[in-house]
């Protein structure tokens, strides 16, 4: 660490401020500025920003990976996901339902429904 900053971000402070630097002994002041201030921008988006929960340069080197890597995607059928067994509920003393037959079941009255219009009219 280099003071609070992390040595990463110290080198993506360090590294403009240096060519800013020999940019002010290179060229006029005008064009001096334009370099300090766009380098500065992007030293400190490279330090600092995070889009997504995810730095700036990990977001740049998965979209030069991206535009790099192939885009043809081809679907092959491969063998089917595992089935696994359904697991049936049913209350004690209920008969078993028969296979292949569903049964539907009402729910019971919402007891937060009842509480709400308790509440609402004071009984």
């Amino acid at each position: 660490m280099v003071g609070p900053l992390t040595f990463r971000q110290f080198l993506y402070l360090a590294l403009p401020g240096g060519v800013a630097f020999f940019s002010y002994f290179l060229f006029p002041f005008f064009v001096f500025l334009v370099i300090a201030l766009g380098l500065g921008m992007l030293g400190l988006a490279l330090g600092f920003l995070k889009l997504g929960g995810r730095d700036l340069p990990t977001l740049l080197a998965s979209f030069f990976r991206f535009l790099a890597g192939p885009k043809k995607y081809i679907w092959k059928k491969g063998a089917s996901p595992a089935q696994t067994a359904e697991t049936k509920y049913q209350k004690q003393g209920m008969p078993a339902p028969e296979p292949g037959k569903r049964e539907i079941q009402l729910a019971q009255k919402s007891k937060i429904k009842e509480l709400a219009t308790r509440v609402e009219t004071n009984k």
